[in-house]
């Protein structure tokens, strides 16, 4: 490998390496309170607000991506029975 390209490739892999890290504290970061929501909230057997409170924190995280297969499980468990 040439020098240029080898330049090249060490800073694509530095890139990939931040984005990654960002990511995966992200992700952590959210599931974290997810599962300290869900042991309170199912120990009082409050379930409907145990999810209400995950997805807005999901939605938080990822914003609109979620909304399809949100939609799509409502659709199938709630509404069409």
């Amino acid at each position: 490998m040439r020098p240029k390209e080898m330049k090249r490739a060490l800073l694509c892999k530095q890139l990939y390496s931040g984005v990654l890290k960002r990511l995966i504290i992200r992700v952590l970061n959210l599931v974290k309170p997810v599962i300290q929501i869900l042991i309170l909230f199912s120990l009082k057997r409050l379930y409907h607000v145990a999810g209400g409170t995950c997805l807005g924190l999901v939605a938080r995280t990822v914003d609109d991506a979620g909304i399809p297969l949100v939609r799509s499980f409502v659709l199938k468990k709630y509404i069409k029975g």
